[in-house]
């Protein structure tokens, strides 16, 4: 217990010591924010309804999927390669606990982009633009939806090098980004589209805040996904884990 405490508290404060990772992974969602919101004001849009409600949670997904897929994919497959878990075999931190206080860090982040955007929200929009209760539950949801990412970050981290994780969690935050609708709705997108649209852990994530947001109940189904998603890229990461694990130690 002391050692995942330890573990925890110390990639916690690596988060919170890098000034320009933390003030690079706020900027970039308040400016998609401020871009998105001035270009569309609070129009309907088709299928999603008032543009700065859409855009509030979309800014905020993406800037949550930056903290957490794209810094801790390539973070892992760089400690990777230097040889710190290698080091940490020699002592009584298993690599269960790394990965866990690795998690706790990406909440931490996730954290952070959360409420520096919903207080944006709220400067935009007034404090009044949804309820009291609506705001918490869209903080939490956004937070705690942020963990599918981090295990599929986990999974890039094992299967490249640092120098490709980097590039291959860039075109899966973009790629997943887009085609989950999180700029341009998945209903506006051609049929085939939005097939591939609905079934991205991107769409889903977003869609639990659209939904709190509209004062809707039904968000099991995409919670479900959430969950699904988030055992399937455990597995994958397990396995990776265990690959690489396989071809260093063998």
């Amino acid at each position: 217990m002391r050692a995942a405490i330890a573990q925890t508290g110390m990639e916690v404060r690596r988060v919170i010591r890098n000034r320009r990772y933390l003030l690079f992974t706020v900027l970039l969602p308040v400016t998609f924010e401020l871009f998105f919101v001035a270009l569309f004001d609070d129009n309907e849009m088709p299928g999603v309804g008032r543009a700065r409600s859409y855009l509030l949670v979309g800014t905020t997904a993406y800037g949550v999927m930056a903290a957490t897929l794209i810094t801790f994919a390539g973070r892992i497959a760089m400690e990777r390669e230097r040889g710190w878990f290698s080091l940490l075999r020699t002592t009584p931190v298993t690599v269960s606990v790394v990965m866990g206080a690795k998690l706790m860090a990406s909440l931490v982040a996730s954290t952070l982009v959360v409420v520096v955007m919903l207080l944006l929200g709220m400067v935009l929009n007034g404090a009044d633009f949804l309820p009291g209760p609506s705001w918490v539950a869209l903080g939490v949801a956004l937070v705690l939806g942020a963990v599918p990412f981090t295990a599929l970050a986990l999974f890039v981290g094992y299967v490249f090098d640092a120098d490709s994780a980097w590039s291959a969690s860039l075109w899966l935050y973009f790629a997943l980004a887009m085609i989950g609708g999180l700029f341009t709705p998945v209903e506006m997108m051609p049929g085939p589209l939005q097939a591939i649209g609905f079934l991205t852990p991107a769409y889903h994530y977003a869609k639990v805040g659209w939904t709190i947001v509209a004062g809707g109940a039904e968000i099991a189904p995409h919670v479900a996904w959430l969950v699904a998603y988030l055992l399937a890229f455990g597995v994958l990461a397990v396995v990776a884990y265990r690959r690489h694990e396989a071809r260093e130690y063998s």
